[in-house]
């Protein structure tokens, strides 16, 4: 069965096999980019930071806690490397919480 293509449908079909070839000669390093869009990840990750006021040497609740952007202190993941933990200076709210003022 005769096939045909009209003028532009061979345009797109010889546009698309330059873009084909173009993208399987520059593959994408993910761990490179990755490295390059951390600082930007942080900014839309929260941290793990004091809800109020926690005067130094309170044992740490999850009422004690809560969760801001940006990233880059304690991940919300690592909660349970807070919560039991003693402060080890006053924590003022909202402030990010870092394995420093815990004991």
């Amino acid at each position: 069965v005769p096939v045909s293509l009209t003028g532009e449908q061979l345009k797109q079909l010889a546009e698309g096999a330059r873009y084909i070839k173009k993208a399987l000669a520059n593959p994408v390093n993910k761990n490179e980019i990755a490295e390059e869009l951390k600082e930007m990840r942080g900014m839309f990750n929260k941290s793990i930071v004091a809800k109020s006021d926690i005067a130094s040497g309170t044992v740490i609740t999850k009422e004690h806690l809560s969760y801001k952007k940006p990233g880059n202190g304690l991940s919300p993941e690592d909660n349970s490397k807070v919560i039991g933990k003693k402060t080890t200076k006053d924590l003022k709210a909202d402030q990010i919480i870092t394995f420093t003022d815990i004991e």
